[in-house]
């Protein structure tokens, strides 16, 4: 990871004197979600935009297209990929065959998102034409590149950090995802605060520069989806670094549990990305005795995880939603609140969504249900869920009927 504090005191000085070129993110403001004019009317500036279709036909455009297939079955770098066959074949067809390959693609597509800000030079066109591509994985890397390129690089050297850039970097990080996206639809405020969490982190490769960053965000959801980016964006750094080549998944498991409790204020955004998917029913009791024996956020934190790496063992055994997220007479009440919110909280048009609205039937706790229920209908990134702000706060206990929107009886007001 990189040393030292040069380049983050480089950024703030270049606030100061006026150097950061606000040129991607003034353009992208993020305002409310279109409604069908302003989407037909979005549509319509992507199919008339040239890199969309790209420049080739017929014959040229099929033999170009065998090689894009060849050099992506390859493992060709992204970054080179991209940027050798964009104008060619267009950003639609490179999209649709890389959905094509593999729906649950996010990784895939960040580096488009780059290519499509470094050759528009303007991140609005950059969101538009990578739209929902691969569960908005193109808009993230797109927001993440922006962000990171925009603020000039200089020499290294110390420079003094005020309240003045700060409140500028803030106001325009808070402009940007001010709210969810007329440029894309259903990119909601915390998807932007995520990949502005990415940015922050490729800016600094820095775990402790980005989350100080990520604080610019006055509130705990989007302070939180903007951690969840910076985990998953050094993810490989400190992996490697924490782990040093142990194999064992208890083990692998048990450090995890102590690195994010001891580096994230609310740890469910740094373990999602660290915690291996539940593959047995004993791997699921020993995390959630482990979970049990765990105090306030780290708890609430670590009961969270849980569901969300249990989506797949569910999906395929929905009746085991009531062993993943049981409700032990001697447990926090709270507890299974949290992990239904982990495994029922999913983003738009995820790959398991139909599947794990249907485990929510099987949930024979009928709160519980409720709360399932309520969770799966939301979109994840989305704020204002009552159980996330909950598991956020200092709020010790949520009950499974306030989880599910009823009025609170456990100290938790709602607002």
């Amino acid at each position: 990871m990189k040393k030292g504090r040069g380049g983050r005191w480089a950024f703030w000085e270049a606030v100061a004197g006026g150097a950061l070129l606000l040129l991607f993110l003034a353009g992208a403001t993020l305002a409310i979600a279109p409604g069908a004019d302003e989407t037909a009317s979005i549509t319509q500036k992507r199919e008339d935009h040239p890199l969309w279709h790209g420049q080739l036909t017929g014959a040229r455009l099929d033999r170009r297209m065998e090689a894009f297939s060849v050099a992506f079955e390859h493992r060709e770098a992204p970054a080179r990929l991209f940027g050798t066959f964009l104008d060619q074949i267009g950003v639609e067809r490179i999209i649709h065959y890389i959905e094509g390959e593999n729906p649950a693609c996010h990784g895939a597509l960040h580096a488009l998102g780059a290519a499509l800000v470094e050759r528009t030079e303007d991140l609005k066109s950059a969101m538009m034409l990578c739209g929902n591509a691969c569960t908005f994985a193109c808009v993230h890397g797109a927001i993440t590149h922006a962000l990171a390129t925009a603020l000039p690089k200089q020499d290294e050297g110390i420079f003094p950090r005020n309240r003045k850039t700060e409140a500028l970097l803030q106001r325009e990080v808070l402009s940007l995802c001010r709210e969810d996206s007329q440029t894309v639809r259903d990119f909601f405020s915390g998807n932007c605060a995520h990949a502005v969490g990415h940015g922050f982190a490729e800016r600094s490769a820095d775990l402790s520069l980005a989350k100080a960053d990520c604080a610019l965000f006055p509130d705990a959801e989007r302070h939180y989806y903007c951690e969840s980016g910076v985990f998953m964006e050094l993810r490989p750094i400190l992996a490697e670094k924490i782990y040093q080549g142990e194999s064992s998944r208890s083990r692998r498991r048990e450090i995890a549990l102590r690195f994010c409790i001891e580096n994230s204020e609310w740890p469910s955004a740094c373990l999602r990305f660290f915690l291996e998917p539940m593959r047995r029913p004993e791997e699921i009791d020993a995390l959630r005795s482990r979970c049990g024996a765990l105090d306030g956020p780290a708890r609430r934190g670590c009961f969270h995880t849980l569901g969300y790496i249990s989506r797949d063992y569910v999906a395929s055994q929905p009746e085991e939603i009531n062993r993943v997220c049981r409700s032990d007479r001697s447990d926090d009440p709270s507890d299974p609140v949290f992990c239904i919110s982990g495994l029922a909280f999913v983003k738009k048009n995820h790959r398991l969504k139909e599947k794990l609205e249907r485990a929510c039937g099987f949930l024979m706790d009928a709160a519980l249900k409720e709360v399932c229920d309520d969770q799966h209908r939301r979109s994840y990134y989305q704020v204002d869920n009552r159980i996330m702000r909950s598991m956020l706060s200092d709020t010790k206990s949520i009950s499974p009927a306030d989880g599910a929107g009823h009025p609170s009886r456990s100290g938790y007001s709602r607002d």
